[in-house]
């Protein structure tokens, strides 16, 4: 039970449908991050550009400053000037304005929680490397209690000098608190709607990746009837896109599937026909040698129990030739082969004929062997040369007696006129007898090619069967 969950399990999240509706969501996910963090990242930019932009002190302000800094008065009137000209400044988005003379000392700051710092050296490092004329970081943004300020650092330079003498350094600070809070919001209501948005594409993935999986779910139902020999039905064309196309190929396919698989049915059926009416075995087989189709001819001549249990065996142990011939040699070279499958009991001797069953590449796919039964044609050629050898002997025993008589004469015996003519009519005698076989052998000639002529005439038969009762009593 809980390995079918996990193939439900497995399968769902290999089905097109999970694939498209989790692309289609990665794709819009990663599309809002992307364009939500430049989004945010652009509007912070643009948010402390702005901040700088009203925290600039105007000209006339930094001027005055600068004229209080370079002025011969007494300290803390000039100290005094300062915190007038910093508390003039009406701008509600500076937190703090500090100036800083050329010897680093803070000489005023509108900041009433900050007046024990006047008089006082300034600490930070920023404002040192300006007033030395060094780099510096003109607007940092620095944390203090817990709350992040921009702070605008710039340069008093007293113009009226011919080297443009740095007489002292303005320290601008804003809270920016409240503009990472509007950020904060900002950023909340952008991630709710792609929040959404991403909810709304799920939903939306999901139906669009069913619209596209149904099409493609049937296309592969039918191709898995058509696997299986189904070739009922077709698949309904319900567009003209590419699915609609692969849709309507599918269906033609089939159809060109069942018009072939039937033509070859047609013609396999006509073929077993064929091969099960032939006089002759024959025997198919894979490229491997092993046996994919034989007719019940050879299995009667190869006394196997059935063509069923002979499929998949090698023919090399079918035909019992395994210890003479091996596969590569049939492949190769043997055409013809002899085999005697005699048994006490009766005489069985086959001519097997070979042939490759070949590609028009020249791959060789298979084997077919063609059992031919020769025993009749064994048995009369051992019967003709048997006839042939007894033939032999009956001419050679007269011929003997003939020459021996012939050479008794022709060492003395003609002269013996009473024994020269039995010597010559024992040589006539044999020659008639020749003669006479010789006949008979060229009527037994003209016999079996068919061109004998028989002369028929009437025949009593009672005196025929009394003569021959005669004669052989």
């Amino acid at each position: 039970m809980r390995r079918q969950k996990k193939h439900k399990l497995r399968s769902a999240f290999s089905s097109i449908h999970f694939k498209v509706a989790l692309v289609f969501t990665l794709t819009l996910l990663v599309t809002l991050e992307v364009v939500g963090a430049f989004f945010v990242k652009q509007l912070e930019r643009e948010s402390l550009d702005s901040v700088k932009n009203q925290i600039t002190l105007k000209p006339y302000a930094t001027d005055t400053l600068t004229e209080q800094l370079v002025s011969s008065d007494d300290y803390d009137h000039v100290n005094a000037e300062i915190y007038k000209v910093l508390n003039s400044i009406n701008n509600p988005a500076i937190s703090e304005i500090s100036v800083v003379d050329a010897n680093g000392i803070v000489r005023g700051t509108n900041d009433v929680s900050g007046q024990d710092s006047i008089n006082r050296k300034t600490t930070d490092p920023n404002v040192k490397a300006a007033l030395s004329g060094a780099k510096f970081n003109k607007s940092p943004i620095e944390e203090s209690d817990g709350k992040r300020y921009q702070v605008v650092i710039r340069p008093l330079v007293n113009a009226r000098s011919t080297d443009n003498h740095i007489v002292g350094v303005v320290v601008v600070r804003a809270n920016l608190e409240p503009t990472y809070k509007s950020l904060n919001n900002i950023s909340l209501i952008f991630f709710s709607a792609a929040f959404l948005a991403i909810l709304l594409g799920v939903i939306m993935s999901i139906i669009i990746s069913q619209s596209l999986a149904k099409p493609i779910t049937e296309i592969n139902d039918r191709t898995l009837r058509i696997a299986q020999g189904d070739y009922t039905g077709e698949i309904r064309v319900q567009s003209n896109d590419e699915i609609g196309q692969l849709a309507e190929n599918v269906n033609i396919l089939a159809l060109r599937i069942e018009e072939t698989t039937n033509s070859i049915d047609f013609e396999k059926r006509r073929l077993d026909s064929v091969l099960e009416y032939m006089t002759d075995g024959v025997i198919a087989t894979d490229r491997r040698g092993n046996i994919n189709m034989i007719n019940s001819t050879a299995v009667r001549d190869l006394d196997l129990t059935d063509g069923d249990s002979t499929i998949g065996k090698s023919i090399l142990d079918v035909l019992h030739i395994s210890g003479q011939q091996t596969l590569r040699d049939l492949l190769e070279g043997s055409q013809e082969l002899f085999l005697d499958f005699s048994t006490p009991d009766h005489e069985l001797f086959l001519q097997a004929y070979f042939s490759l069953i070949q590609r028009s590449s020249g791959f060789v796919s298979g084997i077919v062997v063609v059992l031919h039964d020769v025993t009749e044609q064994y048995r009369i050629d051992a019967e003709r040369r048997q006839f042939v050898s007894n033939v032999s002997h009956e001419l050679r025993t007269p011929l003997t007696s003939v020459k021996s008589y012939a050479d008794a004469l022709q060492d003395g015996a003609i002269d013996e006129p009473e024994l020269a003519r039995n010597f010559l009519n024992v040589i006539q005698d044999e020659t008639s007898r020749m003669i006479s076989m010789i006949n008979d052998l060229l009527e037994l000639s003209r016999m079996d090619s068919g061109t004998m002529a028989i002369e028929s005439e009437y025949v009593n038969i009672a005196e025929l069967f009394n003569y021959i009762w005669i004669v052989s009593t």
